[in-house]
């Protein structure tokens, strides 16, 4: 029977769960952690009393785990990885953006990850929106510019980079935070409206600005005879004004059909993996802490 741990039973961590309550599971045996009683005493009444659900307080210790997903706030993130790491054997590990607070809790994960020989992704869409789209990856000269409602701006901001690295893949980025204003919100993150502008020495930009819009955001992308424009509406992604709707990556469908393949040794989710993630994470830590001279906490 494969096992996995979900830590963090909030929005994001039920969609996760979500993904494999869709399907056969009878061989899983899930550990479900959350601090909150509240939380798990609701969960309880929903799995009732199957055998294989334990629902948890605390992160358990000497379990080998094929899967687990962590899907705590960044603040806690890195402590949280640390105590289920060091107590337990886990072969494959998903954690959220943005993946952690401070820039040393990263080259501290790094040496745990190395010394535990745990494989790690990240739940960023990037790659999967745009081969859902079907655009081309070769475009060397690229301009992007992204509308997106107020105070979303820096916890969206890695999935949106990542998409302008899909097309510039071994360049490093400048990123402009001087037209963006920021404030911390009840739960000690900052977010803001404005402006972020990022670019390469290919000239290659992307505008990433707030507006008060309905859509969850929309993307012009332009390039030698490449012109679109996408729209995310819920769910759904439109393109131009095509009839046809795509799906979007939503971790509820995406989830499984990772552990699925990451069980069977055929893998076809491209979330990236952790080393990939880690040199842009510090690099959007370190100039937002320059650019307004504190540190800045990003959800």
């Amino acid at each position: 029977m494969k096992k996995i741990i979900l830590i963090g039973l909030g929005r994001m961590g039920l969609a996760h769960l979500k993904s494999f309550l869709s399907r056969p599971i009878s061989n899983l045996k899930f550990y479900l952690v959350d601090s909150d009683l509240k939380k798990l005493k609701i969960l309880r009444k929903f799995v009732g009393k199957k055998s294989n659900f334990k629902l948890l307080k605390d992160i358990p210790k000497n379990e080998i785990f094929d899967f687990a997903i962590i899907s705590t706030l960044p603040k806690p993130r890195y402590n949280i990885s640390k105590k289920l790491l060091e107590n337990n054997i886990v072969k494959y590990l998903l954690l959220e953006k943005f993946v952690f607070s401070k820039i040393p809790e990263y080259e501290k994960f790094n040496r745990i990850i190395k010394k535990k020989n745990t494989k790690v992704f990240v739940n960023i869409w990037s790659k999967i929106f745009i081969e859902r789209l079907r655009f081309t990856s070769n475009l060397k000269r690229v301009f992007i510019e992204v509308i997106i409602p107020k105070k979303s701006i820096l916890t969206n901001l890695i999935h949106f980079i990542f998409i302008l690295k899909l097309f510039n893949r071994k360049k490093n980025f400048k990123i402009d935070f001087s037209s963006l204003n920021i404030k911390k919100n009840k739960f000690g993150y900052h977010d803001g409206v404005g402006a972020i502008k990022v670019t390469n020495k290919l000239k290659s930009t992307m505008i990433i600005k707030t507006q008060k819009i309905r859509n969850s955001f929309q993307i012009k992308m332009s390039a030698y005879k490449f012109k679109k424009t996408i729209i995310l509406n819920g769910k759904k992604i439109k393109i131009n004004k095509h009839k046809k709707n795509i799906n979007f990556p939503l971790a509820s469908e995406v989830t499984y059909k990772l552990f699925k393949g990451l069980m069977n040794k055929n893998n076809k989710i491209n979330l990236p993996v952790y080393k990939d993630v880690d040199k842009i994470s510090k690099q959007i830590l370190f100039d937002l802490n320059k650019s307004f001279k504190k540190q800045i906490y990003v959800r």
